[in-house]
């Protein structure tokens, strides 16, 4: 039997932390969320995740800011970006930095579980 995967979603608006959360537990995910980058990475010492889910816009350490954190101490943990607007440089920059992938807001939850079931082939 197959570990259960660990999401971590990071959203500043709390309504879409609990949406998102709630939909990935009824998939069989161990979800935890934060409210912005710096609880997201106190969260990370604490407990490990096998993925990130970020928002990029968030007030105090944006998404770009946690993906640079958490690619540099935890290498080995996919991160997500979740963008409300289709900024080519952010797109960009993100892909650079490690981004696995990214989901668009209204998040499609369809398109969201194609993206975690490559992570879940690949992480095995």
């Amino acid at each position: 039997m197959h570990k259960k995967k660990s999401i971590l979603v990071v959203d500043d608006e709390e309504t879409s932390r609990y949406t998102l959360g709630k939909l990935l537990e009824r998939e069989g995910y161990v979800v935890d969320c934060a409210a912005d980058g710096h609880e997201a990475l106190e969260k990370l010492e604490i407990h490990h995740v096998d993925c990130v889910l970020s928002d990029i816009k968030m007030p105090g350490l944006d998404g770009i800011g946690l993906l640079k954190r958490i690619k540099s101490k935890y290498p080995d943990i996919y991160v997500i970006m979740i963008t409300a607007h289709g900024e080519v440089d952010v797109y960009l920059e993100s892909a650079n930095l490690g981004a696995y992938d990214f989901v668009h807001k209204p998040i499609k939850f369809e398109e969201l579980k194609l993206v975690l079931k490559k992570i879940s082939v690949i992480g095995g």
